[in-house]
């Protein structure tokens, strides 16, 4: 936690953890989670009390919800809190679930952030509509922004364009952070329907993944966030033929052999299980997949960023190093729209290592 010590060899030294999420036993689904009848101020307050003795609280978060709903509906041809078209009855929402929990931990363990995965618009028009409430930064610490509702595509039903600027100014307070994330969205969850977008599918380009960090740069955030690096595990499964030829899914437990899952081949799988029985030794180890040492270089490159935003300035990053990562002269670089061409990451890494020199 502190960065004292090293791997051996003197590997890593001064390397630390930058956020450690807080558990307490409860799950997402979890009614107790958000009782506040049900919850123990006690754990909370000891929980914060040792990381602050200890240096670590502004580390610490909760993962409060996670993608609280906010749907487009048929019935109603706009954007719900809920799913209006199964529940008609306004539910008990994920909205109400994070307002709840807030208060309650706000209140018996200040210092302790709240960490949402949810966007502006989507916040404010749930709280608004729900609570009457209209400044919901009280509630969320830590935004976690979709990439596609960061900077959507043209011709996307609300998330249409570029809202970076929506989190600037006053919205993010002190001690408040801005992340993003992408999911299965960005292979479509299933249909294959999108394209374009970062991501750690193992059938795609090496270049998909490790632009992240770039774009994280880009888009001026200081987190990111992705939610498992062995999902798979017990989840994923191979399709089978029955009698009559009809498919089945069939349980399989070997990533090195299946990996797909929502709609992505390696979507959650990030480290493989080093079975002696099947790569030998006799120790149970993690082996890291290659698209997680290209997040590493990619970590790496977002580092070589900072080193030379620090001495050069965040403009000449832009106009001399960020411009060899578009994907073509006329077309300006987002979160969709950069460069395949791995050369010209390297180029861009090559020249920001120069100027450090």
């Amino acid at each position: 936690m502190n960065g004292i010590n090293s791997l051996p060899g003197g590997k890593l030294k001064g390397a630390r953890l930058t956020s450690l999420r807080l558990r307490d036993g409860y799950g997402f689904n979890d009614p107790e989670r958000y009782d506040p009848e049900k919850l123990n101020p006690d754990y909370y307050q000891e929980y914060v009390r040792y990381f602050k003795e200890q240096g670590w609280l502004d580390r610490l978060f909760d993962y409060t919800r996670d993608e609280p709903k906010f749907l487009y509906q048929r019935l109603t041809k706009q954007r719900e809190c809920w799913n209006v078209e199964e529940i008609a009855e306004r539910p008990d929402t994920d909205w109400d679930k994070i307002k709840r929990r807030s208060e309650f931990l706000h209140k018996h363990a200040p210092g302790l952030r709240l960490l949402v995965t949810t966007d502006r618009h989507a916040a404010e028009s749930c709280f608004k509509r729900l609570f009457e409430i209209k400044e919901v930064q009280k509630f969320i610490d830590i935004w976690v922004v979709s990439i596609k509702r960061m900077d959507g595509k043209p011709g996307s039903d609300l998330y249409n364009r570029n809202f970076r600027a929506v989190y600037d100014g006053s919205f993010i307070g002190p001690g408040q952070e801005l992340w993003w994330y992408h999911a299965c969205g960005s292979h479509g969850c299933g249909d294959g329907s999108e394209k374009g977008w970062p991501t750690v599918m193992v059938d795609l380009p090496a270049v998909s993944t490790r632009i992240f960090e770039w774009l994280t740069y880009l888009y001026n955030t200081s987190g990111e966030l992705y939610y498992e690096t062995i999902f798979q595990y017990p989840y994923s499964y191979k399709m089978k033929k029955g009698s009559g030829g009809k498919e089945s899914k069939v349980a399989d437990r070997n990533p090195f052999e299946h990996v797909h899952y929502f709609g992505g081949h390696g979507d959650g799988v990030l480290f493989y299980p080093g079975k002696p029985d099947y790569v030998g030794g006799k120790n149970h180890i993690p082996i890291e997949s290659i698209r997680l040492k290209l997040v590493r270089e990619g970590m790496e490159d977002y580092e070589y960023l900072k080193l030379a935003e620090a001495k050069k300035g965040r403009e000449w990053i832009e106009s001399n190093v960020l411009t060899l990562l578009k994907q073509d002269d006329q077309t300006p670089l987002n979160v969709y729209r950069w460069t395949r061409r791995p050369e010209r990451l390297l180029e861009a890494r090559e020249k920001l290592a120069s100027m450090l020199k």
